[in-house]
């Protein structure tokens, strides 16, 4: 199994952050992650423990499907999926943690993954690798940048609080 994490400090306070970030997920997530292709709650409702979803990415070429479920919802704290069914990994579960900075958030993703084919095991070094500049640049660049471009945006009057 691989696990890797990454922290990014966003210049937003948390509600809009987690906002953005948890409640808005299915409509904000493929602006920070390049690999995702399609994504759509499969869940009625508001997003939150139980809402399931399904998400096409394209890793190398090769499209990959996923089905995942909310297993974890604390407002303004985390925000935890896990796969439930894929035909690419044996397991996968993403955390996103939020705390107060001063007027900021900083946002923590934890990633753990076991992959499902015979040659990771031989090339674990070499995924784990890739998969950390991976989720650094989607969280440090694409994720921060996302947040902060979409809700510097808006006009104070259209941030919810």
């Amino acid at each position: 199994m691989i696990q890797i994490s990454q922290s990014v400090m966003v210049a937003r306070p948390i509600d809009d952050v987690f906002r953005y970030v948890c409640d808005e997920y299915f409509e904000h997530a493929t602006k920070w992650n390049p690999a995702t292709i399609q994504l759509k709650k499969t869940a009625p409702g508001s997003v939150g423990i139980g809402t399931t979803g399904f998400e096409v990415q394209n890793i190398k070429g090769k499209s990959y499907e996923r089905h995942f479920a909310v297993r974890e919802w604390e407002r303004n704290e985390r925000f935890a999926f896990v796969t439930v069914q894929s035909q690419f990994e044996k397991s996968y579960r993403c955390e996103f943690r939020f705390e107060p900075a001063g007027s900021g958030t900083r946002i923590t993703v934890d990633v753990q993954i076991e992959l499902d084919t015979p040659i990771f095991r031989y090339l674990k070094p070499v995924a784990e690798r890739t998969l950390r500049k991976d989720l650094e640049t989607q969280v440090t660049t694409l994720l921060k940048s996302a947040i902060e471009r979409s809700l510097n945006q808006l006009k104070p009057s259209q941030v919810l609080v």
